[in-house]
């Protein structure tokens, strides 16, 4: 027996024990903080607050998807690219190029925002995880 404390002592199986719960403890941690994976299956093109366009992920697009600003080119376009189940912005003529630098997407729920173009990319489709899960 070793004295810790003034008034405690521990034995050989205090130790295991121990140890037994602070499995346990790491081990639920892990299951109830992981994020939940939801399959996406579509990604929605929003312009201006309102549906524009929507695409599924299971095909594959060899061009990359022209969003133009105000319905032409002229004023100004996102190029958005579909891979392997990512989307991402690859080009963009807005100023700051914030939304190609925001990286890509894979999972139901995300969103890709472009704001001066008022672009907003939104992954759909799956079982959407509720607040208590997520």
């Amino acid at each position: 027996m070793k004295r810790i404390f003034s008034s405690v002592y521990l034995k050989k199986g205090d130790g295991v024990v121990f140890l037994l719960i602070l499995a346990i403890i790491f081990s639920t941690a892990v299951l109830f903080y992981r994020k939940p994976a939801a399959s996406a299956k579509q990604i929605v093109i929003y312009v201006n607050g309102e549906e524009y366009k929507t695409y599924q992920l299971s095909h594959k697009y060899l061009n990359n998807i022209v969003v133009p600003v105000n319905g032409h080119t002229k004023y100004g376009y996102n190029h958005i690219k579909i891979e392997d189940g990512a989307v991402f912005i690859a080009d963009s003529t807005c100023p700051n190029q914030d939304c190609v630098k925001m990286g890509k997407i894979t999972e139901e729920g995300d969103i890709l925002v472009c704001l001066p173009y008022k672009v907003v990319i939104r992954m759909e489709g799956g079982e959407a995880p509720d607040a208590v899960s997520y």
